[in-house]
């Protein structure tokens, strides 16, 4: 959403984010233009105006009910009841936020296909597009000379979601034979088993020239809306080894611009990338097919152009205020719900204070080791 917002700001609109938790000088470390924007806690959003407020993630919705405005509307970047096992209250409680009757603006074909298959209406198609003035094959600098020979894998994501697979994705570069693994996740972390480097936390300007520096980037998680690191990797020379995952067919060609596993035929795929991966010529055909998809991909200009469209004929469309909150009132346990995160978020700020955070990330790193080391070869 921030590459919309700045491009929403832009054509005159007022646009604020609103936040859980108050951005820190950390927090926008991660994108050079954030302190461009609006942002505020969610106490302070709530006291004000709007014409439209837009929810980001299914439990945000929860919190649309607070604002002042006569139109909502729901950005979905992926099926996020998925995130959770089926006996996991959330995931119940995720799946009745896509019935709403609400304004959806989705990411991908996939997903605005799944949402008319279970009833809603109203909804637009805005697909991510890349910064095409960050990823790029230009590099000013060159690493080659201290380079060791073979393939290099980047293991892209977060620890401890499982849904990600991340341990899983290190685990399976080893296997491969893999002697340089590079590891890019948002966990603060500095060392982990069988890696060779790790970027934690980069700022996002930083980031192109790990792509650059990459063969393959190895991806195995089972949930994702349209996932950009591939894409990220596609413009910056290299390719991409995926779980065959929802939306991963948007722009993903098996052995076209890149590897396609098969949950069902894992270990059979696994061994033919094994081989494929130490072909040049193939691994070269792979690239040149990734780099013909990231020519043909639309830049963050013209998918926030497409996000303004949307949102213009949002804000045409008859209101939908009292209907929308008519119906959220009727899902049972929401407010509990959002009493019981909100409790848990102070829980982790008291203990945030009562910890050293030297132990605290002694204890991540301890826990990120273990997850590595003892992970199943198999994707959850």
């Amino acid at each position: 959403m921030f590459q919309h917002a700045f491009y929403m700001r832009a054509q005159g609109f007022d646009v604020t984010i609103a936040v859980h938790d108050k951005f820190t000088s950390e927090t926008f470390e991660w994108h050079p233009d954030a302190k461009l924007l609006k942002i505020m806690p969610l106490d302070e959003a709530r006291v004000k105006n709007y014409d439209l407020v837009i929810a980001t993630f299914w439990n945000t919705i929860f919190e649309l009910p607070e604002f002042n405005t006569n139109r909502f509307a729901y950005f979905v970047q992926s099926i996020e009841s998925r995130f959770y096992e089926d006996t996991d209250p959330r995931h119940l409680l995720a799946l009745k936020t896509y019935k709403l009757p609400i304004y959806f603006i989705s990411i991908a074909d996939w997903i605005s296909v799944y949402l008319r298959n279970i009833g809603a209406a109203n909804i637009w198609v805005v697909k991510n597009g890349i910064r095409k003035d960050l990823y790029s094959t230009f590099s000013a600098d060159n690493d080659s000379n201290d380079r060791p020979k073979g393939v290099r894998i980047l293991v892209e994501g977060p620890f401890g979601v499982p849904y990600k697979n991340t341990a899983l994705a290190i685990k399976v570069a080893k296997n491969l034979g893999i002697k340089d693994i590079w590891v890019l996740t948002s966990t603060p972390v500095h060392s982990i088993p069988w890696v060779s480097k790790v970027f934690s936390q980069v700022p996002i300007e930083r980031t192109p020239e790990i792509y650059r520096s990459c063969d393959v980037l190895l991806k195995l998680s089972t949930v994702e809306g349209l996932f950009g690191p591939p894409l990220e990797i596609f413009h910056c020379g290299g390719t991409a080894a995926v779980l065959e995952v929802s939306g991963h067919d948007e722009y993903i060609v098996d052995k076209k611009n890149a590897f396609v596993i098969r949950r069902e035929f894992f270990d059979q795929d696994l061994k033919q990338l094994k081989a494929l991966i130490q072909d040049e010529v193939y691994l070269s055909k792979l690239k040149e097919g990734a780099g013909n998809t990231a020519t043909l991909w639309p830049s963050w200009d013209e998918a926030s152009s497409r996000m303004f469209e949307s949102i213009t004929q949002i804000l045409a469309s008859p209101e939908n205020k009292n209907i929308f909150l008519s119906a959220i009132a009727k899902i049972p346990d929401s407010k509990e719900m959002q009493a019981t995160r909100n409790a848990l978020i102070g829980i982790l700020i008291n203990l945030k204070r009562i910890f050293p955070s030297y132990l605290i990330n002694s204890i991540r790193t301890i826990k990120i080791y273990f997850e590595v080391l003892s992970v199943s070869m198999r994707p959850k």
